[in-house]
């Protein structure tokens, strides 16, 4: 009976297990309840007390992000690319004045864009980035 897990060294082990995650406190119930509040419609704990949200904002550290190349310039004159998405080969293949994406050989029907940057976002956001990035022709391998 204790191979299955039922013995009382399982149901021990259990009983610690239950005891230790009640000691663990939760974010919000370590929030006091009687921390002081600005008078405002949302606030936000700042870890002493709630201030008002645009407050908390201009406290809140500035993150400025690299823009990210224009692809538009880095294949200028290209008419097909290609990458390895996840494992998922993602072909974008420029039919007259629209992009058209390829899984494979297979053409994906509900997706064309004009634009190669917005094409390689949307197959970025639904399979992944590439690992080794996009490449110039077509690998329908």
């Amino acid at each position: 009976m204790s191979d299955l897990g039922f013995g009382k060294a399982a149901v021990q082990k259990f009983r610690e297990q239950q005891a230790g995650a009640a000691r663990q406190l939760s974010l919000l119930d370590q929030v006091p309840a009687d921390a002081p509040a600005d008078d405002a419609t949302v606030t936000v704990f700042n870890g002493e007390r709630f201030v008002t949200w645009p407050a908390w904002r201009a406290a809140q550290p500035i993150a400025i992000e690299e823009p990210r190349p224009d692809p538009e310039l880095d294949f200028a004159g290209c008419d097909s690319i290609w990458a390895n998405c996840n494992g998922t080969l993602v072909a974008l293949v420029k039919d007259e004045d629209r992009w058209l994406m390829y899984l494979g050989s297979v053409r994906r029907r509900d997706f064309a864009s004009p634009f190669l940057g917005h094409a390689i976002r949307t197959a970025e956001s639904w399979f992944g980035a590439p690992g080794d990035g996009w490449q110039r022709g077509v690998n329908l391998k």
